[in-house]
């Protein structure tokens, strides 16, 4: 069996370099040729009452969909950077992964897909053993062996976009390194999501035969276009008297919210030092409330602060606990030893380095000192 994969994504700007193939090495043992094009169009159509989206040149859109090329120039809409990783690989049937459902749950998606209003209930479950029995004992081994090789492209998809991924911000930083464009940052499904691709677009053929061809962006909010979070109307008043007002928000909770961002847009870096920093401030801001709160001047609360300016373990320990009843031991010890060794490997270690932190680690990084920041907010 000879597969073919293929993924695709427009970025959200304008890499201003010749069309055509970059071979970017990961490592020693792998290398992928990225295809660059700035001149490639989408046109939105309708077919059998359903919409597509067909991507090309002019003259590919014109070839596939049989109309004039005057006409695609007009209706077509211009993509920014469009970057393609397409590859091959040589399968046995043996080699096929087993399905994890049965047949009659595989014939049923294969209905669903053509969008039959009337497969629903029993309908569903009458059409579905119906397509099941009229096919003889060859028909039905095909179809099984599809249906695997439908699981074996769809298994492949979160690695194949992460390699892909990794590919194309390479090529992104030596274009940030040595070209002098302000508008180009490394990429994450956060801002593919927001492109004509909705992320990364996915295709798979087996001998020629189409098995999958559809975007993978990760999580959904990237793609959504409407809102996705429920919000009660005493939020939403609560926001409105906040706005009215001339305070502004507590800026480590503002910090955790850029932190989390920033893992999505693959700024590992920054995520760890704007968590960090956020519960700096956390502790600090408490330090603050509790001597406001025992009638401690402004100059009693900045020459306190300053006992403590560069040692913030002793502060986050001592200070917050003379000052507001507990400290990070009595919050959490367990928590907070896990914060001092984040702190001294990553916090201190990376951000002052050329090394870059990996998005799993980075994520429960954040996550441990939000935990933390959220506790001391409630002292």
């Amino acid at each position: 069996m000879d597969f073919k994969f293929s993924t695709q994504c427009e970025l959200p700007f304008v890499l201003n370099l010749p069309d055509g193939p970059y071979r970017v090495a990961l490592n020693q043992n792998n290398a992928y040729t990225i295809t660059i094009s700035n001149q490639l169009f989408s046109l939105n159509f309708t077919s059998n009452n359903k919409k597509y989206t067909a991507f090309g040149s002019i003259e590919q859109i014109s070839t596939q969909l049989n109309i004039p090329e005057d006409e695609v120039a007009h209706a077509a809409t211009k993509l920014r950077t469009v970057t393609n990783y397409s590859w091959g690989e040589k399968l046995d049937i043996v080699n096929l992964p087993q399905l994890t459902i049965s047949l009659n749950e595989c014939m049923q998606s294969e209905l669903l897909r053509h969008d039959r209003k009337d497969l629903i209930g029993d309908n569903l479950q009458i059409s579905t053993q119906r397509e099941i029995d009229i096919l003889t004992t060859e028909q039905l081994l095909d179809f099984e062996t599809f249906q695997r090789q439908k699981l074996y492209a769809r298994q492949s998809i979160p690695q194949a976009s992460d390699r892909f991924l990794s590919a194309l911000n390479r090529l992104i930083r030596w274009y940030m390194a040595l070209i002098n464009d302000p508008f180009v940052e490394e990429v994450g499904f956060h801002q593919l999501g927001a492109t004509s691709t909705l992320g990364i677009q996915f295709a798979a053929t087996v001998d020629g035969k189409m098995l999958e061809s559809a975007p993978f962006v990760g999580k959904a909010p990237s793609i959504l276009k409407s809102p996705w979070r429920p919000i009660t109307d005493e939020i939403a008043a609560t926001i409105q008297k906040h706005l009215d007002s001339a305070s502004e928000p507590d800026f480590a909770a503002v910090l955790l919210r850029r932190a989390e961002h920033s893992i999505e847009i693959t700024a590992f870096r920054n995520a760890i030092a704007e968590a960090a920093t956020a519960l700096e401030i956390a502790v600090a801001r408490a330090i603050r409330r509790g001597m406001i709160k025992q009638g401690k001047s402004e100059n009693d609360i900045t020459s306190e602060l300053g006992k403590t300016k560069s040692r913030f373990p002793q502060r986050a320990e001592d200070a917050l606990r003379h000052w507001c009843g507990k400290g990070v031991l009595e919050l959490d010890p367990v928590l907070w030893a896990q914060i001092r060794a984040d702190r001294a490997s990553h916090r201190n270690a990376i951000v002052h380095s050329d090394l870059e932190p990996l998005e799993s680690e980075t994520r429960e990084i954040t996550a441990r000192f939000r935990k933390m920041a959220e506790m001391i907010f409630h002292l």
